[in-house]
């Protein structure tokens, strides 16, 4: 009888330590405690899962769905600037906006019943642009037609007003901020007080509601390569195919990419929990073709990009070191990551903690972060790269794994999962 390989990656992405009073102590039911998880809390999770899946937020969701198209420095902020200070733009302060730099386009997605758009626009005054340095031109774009275009707005002046009417079937605005020709440097700037104005009189604010968490919804949140293409990239083009069920514990997806060519199919089965900010999720890869797929390879059960914006403020990696029956085993250390710089872990000689890693660690970054388990009892690597603009892309996987299938019925599973304030991941090849 063969056996089935299997890995296992464990990341804990919200970790509350409390005294282990043993298992009598232990409630069947979760207690309703300040330890627990609110339920905005639970929405949030909610909604990420739905969103970095999907591409699209749940209809009962309250906050206007952005996407990030592009922004060359730092990282979209939601009522302060891209520099992570108050919106100031001019002598004018903002409790409401949109912190970006240019270049950015950010796309939004009209809600229903909204009749214009409204904002103000400028380079923000903080301690880098210091009310004098920075240059941008600000866009509103509607399909092809250019709503709303900004003369060269400089360090220091004072905001200008952007005020759109919309136009009935138009579906989302392109925000766009350019630099000039003086080039990106200090181009920080808002679209302060971003806000839809509706039909019955009120308004509804761009960054109301508004929760990011460190890990982006771009997209789902593996990646592998078939053949030379990226997996992303693929799955955009297949067909797709949704259905949801709800249970007791969790609002379940289960959503199919297939590919209409050769029919390799990518099946995601995700769970989003009820009583806890937690999501799990599967994901198949099926040949139901008649011929052999290209080459399925670096599988990633964990790729994501973290939200540190920042350049000058530092990221940091917390773990232990690894097992090498010494002094120093299992002591804590940490480690800076710097915008350019990039951090590998991988243990020695194929045991899960000997020697130069431990399976365990702790990103952090201004307050928010996740902590990391990796399960796999063999060899794995983990990566984290953070860009010269900022945010940081987290991998984490078992170690060179690649297959192709014949022409008959075969899968490889690759799971990742966050149960009670933890997630899993578990890769799986089929049977030899």
């Amino acid at each position: 009888m063969s056996m089935q390989p299997c890995t296992v990656l464990t990341l804990v992405l919200f970790s509350i330590a409390a005294p282990a009073l043993g298992a009598a102590y232990i409630p069947a039911v979760p207690p309703e405690d300040a330890v627990m998880a609110d339920a905005e809390d639970l929405r949030d999770i909610q909604y990420w899962a739905e969103e970095a899946f999907l591409g699209a937020l749940p209809a009962e969701a309250s906050r206007i769905r952005l996407e990030v198209l592009r922004q060359d420095h730092n990282v979209l902020r939601f009522g302060q600037s891209c520099m992570e200070t108050p919106i100031k733009i001019g002598t004018r302060e903002f409790v409401h906006g949109l912190g970006t730099h240019a270049n950015s386009e950010l796309l939004a997605h009209i809600p229903e019943n909204a009749m214009a758009f409204k904002a103000f626009v400028g380079v923000d005054n903080n301690d880098d642009t210091g009310g004098l340095r920075g240059s941008v031109r600000f866009f509103v774009h509607a399909g092809d037609a250019v709503l709303y275009e900004s003369p060269v707005k400089r360090g220091g002046e004072e905001a200008s007003e952007v005020l759109v009417e919309l136009s009935p079937g138009t579906a989302a605005l392109l925000l766009r901020a350019d630099m000039t020709d003086d080039g990106v440097g200090h181009d920080q700037c808002d679209w302060a007080d971003a806000h839809f104005i509706m039909a019955d009189g009120s308004v509804r604010y761009l960054d109301e509601h508004q929760a990011p968490l460190l890990l982006d919804t771009a997209r789902p949140p593996f990646s592998f390569r078939c053949g030379d293409r990226d997996g992303a990239a693929l799955l955009a083009g297949w067909t797709r195919d949704v259905a949801r069920e709800e249970t007791d514990g969790a609002r379940v997806l289960r959503i199919t990419w297939t590919d209409p060519d050769s029919n390799l199919a990518v099946i995601a089965e995700v769970k989003a929990f009820k009583q806890y900010p937690a999501a799990d999720w599967v994901v198949y890869f099926e040949n139901r073709g008649s011929a052999p797929t290209a080459v399925i390879s670096d599988i990633q059960a964990l790729d994501v990009s973290l939200r540190t914006g920042h350049p000058r403020k530092a990221a940091v990696l917390h773990e232990l070191e690894g097992d090498a029956c010494g002094m120093t085993s299992f002591l804590l250390k940490q480690e800076e990551l710097a915008t350019g710089k990039e951090i590998r872990r991988a243990p020695t000689g194929g045991r899960p903690s000997s020697i130069s890693a431990f399976p365990w660690f702790d990103f952090e970054y201004e307050g928010q972060g996740f902590i990391g388990a990796i399960g796999w009892t063999g060899q794995w690597a983990s990566h984290f790269a953070r860009a010269e603009n900022g945010p940081t892309r987290a991998r984490a996987a078992p170690s060179a794994i690649e297959t192709s299938w014949p022409n008959s019925p075969a899968a490889v599973t690759l799971t990742a999962a966050r149960a009670g304030s933890a997630s899993s991941a578990a890769l799986q090849s089929p049977s030899a």
